[in-house]
Order: C-alpha cells, then sequence, then structure tokens
C-alpha cells in the first residue's frame, strides 16, 4: 500500500519507500521467529538469531521510525 499510494508523500519521503518497505518486510518476516522460534522444528529464537541480527532489526526500526517521525512533524508544523 505504501508504494500505491506513494504519491501523497513529499519528495524526499518518496525516495525512501523502497527502503521502508524492505525494512518492513523483513521485520515482519522474522517477528514471529525472534518471539517463538521455530514451533515445528523446536529450536528457541537464541538458536536462530543473535545480537548482530538484534542489531539490524534495531537500526532498521530505528530508520523507518525517524523517517516517520520527520514526516509527522512537517505535516504537524504545515498545519500550525
Amino acid at each position: 500500500l505504501l508504494r500505491r499510494y506513494s504519491f501523497l508523500f513529499p519528495k524526499w519521503f518518496q525516495e525512501k519507500i523502497s527502503d521502508i518497505a524492505r525494512y518492513s518486510r523483513d521485520l515482519s518476516h522474522n517477528r514471529g521467529p525472534a518471539m517463538y522460534g521455530d514451533e515445528e522444528a523446536e529450536i528457541p529464537p537464541s538458536e536462530l538469531y543473535d545480537e548482530k541480527d538484534s542489531e539490524e532489526a534495531i537500526v532498521k526500526a530505528r530508520v523507518v521510525l525517524e523517517l516517520c517521525l520527520k514526516l509527522f512533524e512537517e505535516k504537524a508544523s504545515s498545519l500550525e
């Protein structure tokens, strides 16, 4: 949906939509296994992911958060 409605966003945000979509897909894909492990194979999350994986997830989430905060602040200031 983000890509479909990209025209609604400022140019600087549009340029980041591919990254946001990729990060969102990656984080979403790994959320279940990171929380519960591989239940079928009975592998706990600690054996599937390491500290580097968590650091990469934090970086991706932080990038998306910062972009969304900038977008929010820009929109909020235009309403004043």
